[in-house]
């Protein structure tokens, strides 16, 4: 049982030393409160998730906290340095009312400037009354897919929206032109890196009873 506890041991020691030794995607959040200026109570985060080979998941959401009801017009997001070219922009959901490019809005307000390539833009397809609105408490979020192959994140992003009011369209409820701050979202993945590199090494020197996928037959 010795030889079979030892070819039991090594292939998962392997496979968690691979583990130890692949650099990890993380996710970045950035954000902006509802009391900015122009938010009119409203708040703004994005997350950006590299899945490799240069493609990114983003997804964008905004929330009414305590502003007036609003119809979700158009935004932009600045995401990477000004030299940076993103492709291959999708928009996975609200297809119906909304398409996605690569571009940047003037705060919200006009059409998506495409020469700009280093944004995101989303801008409406169908009438402002068509679009969804927010109340107070509601919230509505764009799930997108994008390449930027070898582009450099800002440390701020660059948040552009405007929302224009139920009450009266011709008025905005929110209307921003700002920078995000990074949200700091804690990586449990680390704290299981750092637990399953120890095991491997506590499993190294054969403390076999602390080693889960190995059991030693008790010798009469």
């Amino acid at each position: 049982m010795r030889y079979l506890s030892r070819f039991l041991l090594l292939p998962a020691a392997l496979l968690l030393a691979v583990c130890a030794f692949t650099v990890p995607t993380y996710a970045d959040t950035q954000g902006v409160p509802s009391n900015c200026a122009g938010c009119g109570g409203y708040s703004f985060s994005a997350t950006l998730t590299p899945t490799g080979g240069g493609n990114f998941t983003l997804d964008y959401t905004i929330t009414n906290v305590s502003g007036s009801p609003a119809f979700v017009f158009n935004w932009s997001l600045t995401l990477f340095s000004p030299s940076d070219v993103i492709s291959n922009v999708t928009l996975n959901n609200h297809t119906g009312e909304y398409a996605a490019l690569a571009g940047k809005s003037n705060n919200g307000n006009a059409s998506c400037n495409t020469t700009i390539s280093n944004a995101i833009c989303v801008e409406p397809t169908v009438a402002i009354t068509s679009l969804p609105s927010l109340a107070v408490g509601q919230s509505i979020t764009f799930s997108l897919s994008l390449s930027c192959s070898g582009c450099t994140e800002l440390a701020n992003w660059i948040f552009l929206a405007s929302g224009d009011c139920v009450s009266n369209t011709n008025a905005n409820c929110y209307a921003i032109s700002t920078e995000g701050t990074p949200v700091t979202v804690p990586e449990p993945s680390v704290l299981t890196l750092l637990g399953t590199s120890g095991l491997v090494g506590l499993c190294s020197f054969r403390l076999v009873g602390l080693c889960p996928f190995v059991r030693r037959k008790r010798r009469v």
